[in-house]
């Protein structure tokens, strides 16, 4: 059966999950350009994703899910690499096009290659 979330949980998602960056982005910015890079890569979707399916479907089924979360954050390395390496000549949009086409790949290798 479908789960389907109600517009009230939809809005406290969404405001658990921007609060959490927002956060981050100030931090950043009150830290200097070092540190703001250093708290935007921080696992803030992972921090609320991790406490909002844990809160509607328990912690067995949350661990569960994170079996799979270091190929993403592995496929986020590749993503950023891949952003500062494309994003001069390709452009902003290019780049980050670009770098998700490649995180994506090797969110699928590395989950192929692990998952044996």
């Amino acid at each position: 059966p479908a789960n389907h979330s109600s517009a009230a949980e939809f809005l406290f998602r969404s405001l658990l999950a921007g609060s959490v960056v927002a956060v981050a982005v100030f931090l950043g910015k009150a830290a200097g350009p070092l540190w703001g890079g250093l708290f935007a890569a921080f696992p803030a979707a992972y921090s609320s994703s991790l406490f909002l399916l844990s809160k509607k479907h328990g912690i067995d089924f949350t661990a569960s899910v994170t079996r799979s979360m270091p190929y993403g954050s592995l496929a986020n390395v590749v993503f950023e690499a891949g952003f500062f390496f494309l994003a001069l000549p390709l452009g902003l949009f290019g780049g980050i096009a670009a770098a998700y086409l490649l995180s994506l790949v090797a969110a699928v290798a590395l989950f192929r290659f692990f998952a044996k």
